[in-house]
């Protein structure tokens, strides 16, 4: 729900900011604490950050639409580290997106109005490029006592195994101001690693696809909730259904120059919910702090039996947009030309 972009490719470029983001997430904390492994080597963690902003064109509220019918393209690029026990994924891909119109809306729009401008109904195609890096540190498996009554093995004899592979993503996404629809296809490629252990050690991987889709319901011109469900699902493995709902409040008014006397105090606060079918209970909240920086925090505990060995999961993410200059006002304007 806070960074769809690192699931579906198409979404680059789709805010009308340069959105950039970090997040740090590790899961089920304190689970086999007293077995004497370091943290890292029993607790999932993650670690991201990401940037994608859209190619000359700004398609928010207060812009002029006479040439919404134009497509326009996105790019970005991003970073992530997963540690899994003793199993390290590590990546790094640049996206590119093309957003174009399907259907132009019927209902017109004032730039003095409070609502949202109409974008009628968009797709976006586009695509995740970039290199995988699997690491394996054996040494993680066991402690060295153990080792030592396990005797000799093929596997745990290697310390280090290091592989990169390139990588892609397809995605696609259709929206419009009150729905949204992705699909997105994952390891592409599917291409086969092979460690080179003792032993040869071959697996192959395997494709994700991912289908997210959700609307949003507007109570006023501020507070709206949305409604959403993911899906996530390959060859071979058991699918995961998210269902997720988030409360928006949003006052914040890109007309108010930021240098105005007496200006309003701008609001931008949500939080939601997530319940993955079987597994697990997530809570959120975050908001975005002078129409520039995010935060935001998670708290996830398992409902499958997991939970009487572990406190939960905890995620933070950080955010910073960088608005286009068309955001700023006649007086925001002549107020920056001046100084």
């Amino acid at each position: 729900m806070i960074n769809p972009y690192l699931l579906n490719p198409a979404l680059a470029g789709s805010e009308d900011y340069v959105d950039i983001k970090a997040g740090y997430r590790t899961q089920w904390v304190g689970l086999n604490d007293d077995q004497g492994y370091s943290s890292d080597a029993i607790n999932p963690r993650t670690i991201y950050l990401s940037c994608h902003t859209a190619l000359g064109h700004d398609h928010g509220y207060y812009n002029d639409p006479k040439n919404e019918h134009k497509g326009f393209h996105g790019v970005g690029g991003f970073l992530t580290s997963d540690k899994l026990g003793e199993v390290e994924t590590n990546t790094a891909y640049g996206s590119y997106s093309y957003n174009l119109l399907l259907i132009k809306s019927k209902r017109s729009f004032s730039a003095n109005s409070k609502t949202d401008r109409p974008i009628g109904l968009r797709m976006i195609v586009g695509a995740h490029v970039g290199v995988l890096q699997f690491r394996v540190n054996f040494d993680e498996l066991v402690t060295t006592s153990q080792l030592k009554q396990l005797g000799s093995d093929p596997y745990l004899n290697k310390e280090l195994v290091n592989k990169w592979s390139p990588d892609a993503s397809l995605g696609t996404w259709i929206y419009s101001n009150n729905f949204f629809t992705g699909l997105a296809i994952r390891r592409v490629i599917a291409n086969t690693l092979t460690l080179n252990t003792n032993s040869d050690l071959k697996f192959d991987l395997s494709r994700h696809y991912n289908l997210m889709s959700g609307f949003r319901l507007k109570f006023s011109d501020h507070l709206k909730l949305e409604p959403s469900v993911n899906v996530k699902f390959e060859n071979g493995a058991k699918s995961s259904i998210d269902l997720n709902a988030m409360i928006v409040y949003d006052n914040t008014d890109p007309r108010q120059s930021s240098h105005a006397k007496g200006k309003k105090m701008n609001l931008h606060i949500y939080t939601g919910a997530t319940y993955r079918l079987g597994s697990s209970l997530a809570v959120l909240i975050g908001g975005v702090i002078d129409r520039k920086y995010e935060l935001n925090y998670s708290f996830d505990l398992s409902v499958n039996g997991l939970e009487d060995y572990q406190s939960g999961s905890h995620e933070i993410t950080l955010g910073w947009r960088i608005a286009p200059k068309s955001y700023l006002n006649a007086e925001d304007r002549t107020s920056r030309r001046h100084h």
